[in-house]
């Protein structure tokens, strides 16, 4: 079997409680270390998470490619210590954009390369990684890619990349990328779609996410009270311009299906709204009509092991996301005048 070089790409920010876990799951990966490269790019740390990275590479280095810990000068997002890391990158290599939490299982590498390699047209694939109390939200994005390996919006948090889709779509956008904003991962994905390639994902063995969040016990045996305050804080975090600011840099390169999918959500609306000048019974059956729809859609999509409730939950869960966000972006189209270069 010929092996590919493979540069493992970790942005890093405090991240001193978890980073020690991925990179030993780096160590425990059944893929010759010879062919693989770790880069660490530090964002000004204030804990350990320097240190180490340094002591890491200094025990190990002897066993990998090589290993690379830099340190940036100054604050920078997500995306810029990305962008540092393929600049270090080994020419013409797999690149795997591993999050500071996301932790490895022995064969993961093997498995995305199998499918990465498995077709020219595939151009980038990620490995589904789950928290082990997934909230609400975490349950209706991702759930629906359990068990297979399916097209779908892979994050950065375990993706592998083909280096002649990065020759195409080139570095990440540092508009994007937090602490700054959210969907840094999104629109590179997006530009992968638009360039002709797929971009898959493998949810067939889920890695762990090391990131608190709601458990899904207490979502369905916790206080009303609770689970209403948890849905009515996910559900305005929408309305941020910030977020719109985003979603409209996603857009800006996204195959025109999804520009299409996003005007019909903000129509969702209005046509709502002029109907109710009608009937009031107009509107509630159309909106009743298309909610049923995302509750089978997600009935059927999610898998059978999934909680009946959630899984009935979670198509019109997305869909009422998807409203809010094409709302907040309308009201950020009207006014971005006034925001001109103070959401970058």
């Amino acid at each position: 079997m010929s092996y590919r070089y493979v540069t493992i790409i970790i942005p890093v920010h405090n991240s001193e409680k978890t980073l020690l876990y991925v990179l030993n799951s780096i160590k425990l990966l059944n893929y010759p270390h010879k062919y693989i490269k770790i880069v660490v790019v530090d964002d000004c740390s204030e804990d350990r998470t320097l240190q180490i990275a340094v002591d890491f590479k200094y025990e190990n280095e002897a066993n990998f490619h090589s290993i690379e810990v830099v340190r940036l000068g100054k604050k920078a997002t997500t995306s810029e210590a990305r962008n540092e890391g393929i600049k270090r990158a080994i020419p013409g290599s797999y690149l795997l954009f591993l999050d500071s939490d996301v932790i490895l299982k022995p064969d993961t590498l093997n498995r995305l390369m199998e499918i990465a390699e498995s077709s020219p047209e595939v151009g980038a694939v990620g490995a589904l990684y789950l928290t082990s109390s997934p909230s609400l939200s975490e349950i209706s994005v991702y759930y629906r890619y359990l068990g297979r390996v399916s097209e779908g919006p892979a994050g950065t948090g375990a993706l592998l990349v083909k280096w002649e889709v990065f020759e195409k779509v080139s570095f990440f956008n540092e508009r994007l990328g937090y602490p700054k904003t959210i969907y840094e991962d999104l629109e590179y994905v997006m530009r992968i779609r638009r360039s002709g390639y797929k971009v898959l994902i493998d949810g067939r063995e889920p890695l762990p996410h090391f990131k608190p969040a709601l458990s899904e016990e207490v979502l369905i045996k916790g206080s009303k009270s609770e689970s209403f305050i948890q849905l009515l804080k996910h559900l305005v975090s929408y309305f941020s311009l910030r977020k719109a600011f985003a979603l409209h840099e996603v857009l800006k390169v996204a195959p025109i299906r999804y520009k299409l999918e996003y005007a019909t959500y903000f129509l969702l609306l209005p046509t709502l709204a002029l109907t109710s000048l009608y009937s009031l019974t107009l509107p509630l059956l159309l909106a009743s009509g298309v909610t049923l729809i995302a509750s089978l859609h997600s009935l059927i999509t999610y898998p059978k092991s999934l909680n009946l409730v959630l899984r009935i939950l979670a198509g019109p869960a997305i869909l009422l996301s998807r409203v809010l966000r094409a709302l907040t972006l309308a009201i950020y189209l009207i006014i971005r005048p006034l925001y001109s270069g103070k959401l970058t």
